[in-house]
């Protein structure tokens, strides 16, 4: 961590990333423990990708989907 309490860039991220399903029909992309959405998507194909593709990035082990009916899978990145 740096001195702000921010991420330094080369270290690890270790909270597991969540594709989730929002009401309006969306699907949004959240850091475990986080206050916003990384990003938001109208599927949840571009939203498991955007999700995979920043878990390689910053080292992230796991990233969980949640479909429409309640049910969790698990991806690796």
């Amino acid at each position: 961590m740096t001195s702000e309490g921010r991420k330094a860039p080369d270290e690890p991220a270790t909270q597991p990333l969540h594709v989730i399903p929002d009401r309006v029909g969306g699907w949004r992309v959240e850091r475990e423990g986080a206050e916003r959405p990384l990003s938001k998507h109208n599927s949840e194909t571009a939203a498991e990708g955007a999700a995979v593709t920043v878990a390689r990035d910053t080292d992230t082990p796991d990233v969980v989907v949640h479909d429409r009916y309640d049910r969790i899978r698990h991806t690796r990145p």
